[in-house]
């Protein structure tokens, strides 16, 4: 294999935009070479390895390069030697960096100060799985400045380190905040991310967490708040009700992953119905109750994008009213629906009353117990434009395109279909060839009812028939994104010849993904690798019963992760 040349190299790269922000190098030749380019903004990905490296650690500061983004991979046992390295670099490129994303650290407060607050121009800070060795009681030798921090994420980090960053950190200047707690005593498993508009600059953080986990509200100025909760154990002297009261200007709310939050709270739930400006609601409703559901929800008539999600089992009952509830509530301005209740049916009377009553539904997003024919939603919401259907095995594909002959749906541009009954990616429930069989046809009626379709990702296994499948996408122009199919052999040979017609299908897609079942290989599979690796990324694996090839198209861009 020829290799390309330095020079050649470093002309390809000097051709980049000078203000490109994402070229992540690991390769030890690339950096060195790219240390040497310049006005180049770039994300700089520094790691223990490289830094033990003496060539890339001296050609990383000797650059001449503008470094905005700068990405740490360390790890818990971190030699003095590295500290110093890694000091140095930050020290460098301390005025043009901007953003710094951390993983793993474990050092004292003093230290993580002394190399945070070398960076004047910080906006964002994300913090993962550190673990600071003092408690925040412990004052370091200087305060944490970080006087333009706006964006703050913690994530899997211990108690002194979220006790560090509520103690020094100046949180009335952030707009964006985001912190996962795991039930440690002091929070009571409290996630909240705060982010205000684009462009909305004054916007500052609503909270200020204390020793003992009770929320002090700051400033009411919030536009966005999200709160993820492992398990809801709110203190009862803040309530979500609380916060919410104080929230007139909020325009989203997340309140998901968790069970329990509307529980013996029915004022919490009134509140958020009475927040006039909400246009995007997420929402836990497993144990809403339907009388405060009716009363109350129909007050949200702005709302733009609605997730609704359930937990739990035994509320089944309730969310099957509260949700026959939501389809009979006029939203005018409803442009995205997400419903995740993997235990309650949804009605084909419920479908069609949601469509009459959200006329500007572009995006649906649905997982139940039961789910209908696919022509029962494409009939009832006009304006679709994306679906996605989790059918969470309760239909085979090839019934749920029964009723699609001579129908069609122009605006239809995405489709995502999942979990099929007898899905074969599952290993307890084997590829069925009859059933494969079956899916043919199906898939046909289902191209000719969506002939300007973009994406497609459907999790079936049809047969293996390069002239079929050639067939049915070029009866989609405008299709990009093909994933999720998996081609059964039965009688078709795999030869050089069906390969180059796969490779002439494929070439076409800006991105797929299939894999390939295979009884025989008719050609030397030296000569497959060959031609496949000069088109596609693949990989093959082989038993004693079959030959599997999975394929994906080749990244057309130059990406260094």
């Amino acid at each position: 294999m020829e290799f390309l040349s330095d020079k050649l190299l470093f002309k390809i790269f000097s051709h980049a935009k000078h203000d490109c922000n994402q070229v992540k190098l690991v390769c030890k030749r690339f950096y060195l070479l790219i240390c040497e380019m310049k006005n180049i903004r770039k994300s700089l990905c520094i790691s223990e390895e490289k830094l033990k490296d003496k060539d890339v650690y001296y050609s990383i500061i000797n650059s001449k390069n503008i470094i905005s983004e700068i990405l740490i991979y360390s790890n818990y046992t971190q030699s003095m030697d590295t500290f110093y390295k890694l000091r140095t670099i930050c020290s460098i490129n301390a005025s043009t960096i901007t953003d710094v994303s951390w993983h793993k650290v474990k050092m004292t407060a003093t230290e993580i100060i002394g190399i945070l607050n070398l960076f004047p121009n910080l906006k964002f800070l994300c913090c993962d799985c550190w673990k600071i060795e003092t408690e925040f009681y412990d004052e370091p030798a200087e305060p944490l400045k970080l006087e333009r921090l706006t964006s703050l994420i913690i994530y899997k980090c211990n108690d002194a380190t979220t006790a560090l960053f509520n103690y020094y950190l100046p949180t009335n200047r952030l707009t964006s905040l985001t912190v996962n707690f795991y039930c440690k005593s002091y929070v009571n498993s409290l996630c909240v991310m705060s982010d205000s508009e684009e462009g909305a600059e004054n916007d500052s953080e609503l909270f200020n967490y204390k020793e003992e986990g009770v929320i002090d509200c700051v400033k009411p100025t919030l536009t966005h708040l999200r709160m993820q909760l492992q398990k809801y154990k709110i203190n009862q002297e803040t309530p979500l009700m609380s916060i919410l009261q104080l929230q007139s200007n909020l325009v989203r709310l997340d309140v998901l992953s968790c069970s329990g939050v509307f529980e013996d709270d029915n004022e919490s739930f009134v509140a958020i119905c009475y927040l006039r400006n909400l246009k995007e609601l997420s929402l836990n409703i497993d144990d809403v109750k339907p009388a405060v559901f009716k009363e109350h929800f129909h007050k949200l008539n702005k709302l733009e994008v609605l997730s609704i999600e359930a937990l739990e089992e035994y509320y089944s009952s309730s969310l099957k009213d509260n949700i026959e509830e939501l389809s009979k509530t006029r939203l005018e301005h409803l442009t995205s629906l997400t419903i995740q209740v993997k235990h309650t049916e949804i009605s084909v009377n419920m479908i069609k009353q949601m469509g009459l009553n959200y006329p500007k539904l572009l995006q649906l997003s649905l997982a139940c117990e039961v789910s209908h024919l696919l022509d029962v939603y494409l009939r009832s919401f006009e304006a679709l434009t994306r679906i996605v259907i989790d059918y969470t095995y309760s239909q085979a594909f090839s019934d749920i395109c029964n009723n699609l002959d001579c129908l069609c749906f122009p605006l239809i541009e995405h489709i995502c279909l999942t979990e099929f009954y007898s899905v074969p990616t599952q290993t307890y429930r084997p590829i069925k060839p009859s059933q494969a069989d079956l899916n043919e046809p199906a898939f046909l009626k289902l191209v000719k009812a969506l002939p300007n379709i973009t994406e497609m990702k459907i999790q079936i296994s049809i047969p293996l028939n390069a002239k079929f499948l050639d067939k049915c996408l070029k009866m989609l122009p405008n299709l990009k994104i093909f994933e999720g199919f998996i081609l059964l052999q039965q009688d078709e040979k795999f030869d050089e010849n069906c390969v180059n017609y796969l490779i002439r299908i494929f070439e076409k897609l800006k991105s797929f993904s299939v894999e390939l079942k295979l009884k025989s290989i008719d050609m030397d599979v030296y000569k497959i690798k060959t031609k496949l690796m000069e088109k596609f990324r693949f990989d093959i694996k082989r038993s004693r019963v079959e030959t599997s090839i999975n394929l994906k198209n080749k990244i057309n861009r130059i990406n260094y992760e």
